[in-house]
Order: C-alpha cells, then sequence, then structure tokens
C-alpha cells in the first residue's frame, strides 16, 4: 500500500475475527515500531506481548473494574458508565493480541517517542492487513503493580499504548470526514 492510502484507510478497529496472530508478525509489527524517530536518538521504547485470550479477557475485566472505581468520582467519565457496566463489554474488543507500548521515563521525551512507536505499530499493521485499536482506558491498570510484576516492567518504564491488534471483521475502512487544518500563522510569504 502507498503510505497516503495508509494513512488515509487506517482506523481504529473494535471489530476482530478469532484468526491468531503469530508470533513472526508481533516481532515484525515490534521491529517497525524501533523505526520510529526519537528525541537524541534515545530510542526509549520496551514492548510486552500479550497473545492469551483468557488473561486478556482477564485484563480487560481489571480495566473496567479499576474505571468504575474511577467513574465514581470522575464526572469525565459519566458518558462511558452505560458502556463499561454491560457485562459483555470487552476493552479490549476480544483481540487475539496486544502489543504493550512502553516508555522509560528517564528520557527528556519518553512519551512522545513512545507514542510515534506505537503509531508506527499501528500504520504497520494497517499495511499488513491488521487492525488496531489504542485502548487508552488501560493505562491506569497497566501501570499497577500486578501487570508491572506479571510483565516484567522495571520501574522507569510506564505504559504509553495499550494496542489491540488483529485481523478486522470488516476490511473496507468506513469513509470519516476531517476537518480542515487549522492554521494559527503561515509566516511571510515574501518572495524577496
Amino acid at each position: 500500500m502507498e503510505l497516503l492510502d495508509v494513512l488515509k484507510t487506517r482506523r481504529s478497529c473494535r471489530k476482530f475475527t478469532d484468526r491468531r496472530v503469530s508470533d513472526e508478525q508481533l516481532d515484525h509489527l515490534v521491529e517497525t515500531a524501533t523505526l520510529a524517530p526519537s528525541a537524541r536518538n534515545l530510542q526509549p521504547w520496551a514492548f510486552a506481548l500479550e497473545k492469551d485470550a483468557a488473561r486478556i479477557d482477564a485484563l480487560s475485566e481489571a480495566v473496567r473494574a479499576e474505571v468504575q472505581a474511577r467513574a465514581e468520582t470522575d464526572p469525565g467519565l459519566e458518558p462511558y458508565r452505560e458502556l463499561i457496566a454491560k457485562p459483555t463489554f470487552n476493552f479490549f474488543h476480544h483481540a487475539p493480541a496486544l502489543i504493550l507500548v512502553y516508555g522509560d521515563t528517564r528520557a527528556d521525551y519518553w512519551m512522545s517517542d513512545a507514542a510515534m512507536a506505537a503509531f508506527h505499530v499501528q500504520l504497520r499493521a494497517h499495511d499488513l492487513g491488521l487492525g488496531t485499536l489504542w485502548v487508552g482506558f488501560a493505562r491506569n491498570t497497566l501501570d499497577s503493580p500486578v501487570y508491572r510484576t506479571r510483565y516484567n516492567i522495571p520501574d522507569p518504564y510506564r505504559i504509553v499504548a495499550p494496542l489491540a491488534v488483529g485481523y478486522p471483521l470488516r476490511t473496507e475502512p468506513r469513509t470519516m470526514a476531517r476537518n480542515a487544518p487549522v492554521i494559527f500563522y503561515r509566516g511571510l510569504n515574501d518572495a524577496s
């Protein structure tokens, strides 16, 4: 696929088939992530890969409990209360794999750098016919001691991008309107 086509057609995937994602595909996506630019070339990213469906479902339930607890005091979560209360709702939409992108907080721009690495994963996954979903709701849970221990995450690292990965049920992207760019300043257009 041409790069512009990848950019125009990539969408978040919330319906995955049950087809497994191979270890080779996950390794390739992680390798692609490491091609991202980073401040001072520090490359402050690291990864955890999860392919066990039962563990992904258990993680979704842990995320649900954490988000429901926060929803008691956070009015910003009000729009999500009904959705997360549904027992059938799965934060990872039953994706067959997760790529968890972490950033090393010792680097100045660790969050931006790791986010670019995650976006490289999303673009390459789409190019390969895979779908991805960045599940921001999972960040607090994945930074909890239980999951940091489970995934062997050392102290200076923090989760940036929990990515659900799998084959999309729907392969045709929905057309999404885009707003025109907001340009605050264009600079002088002086040819002299």
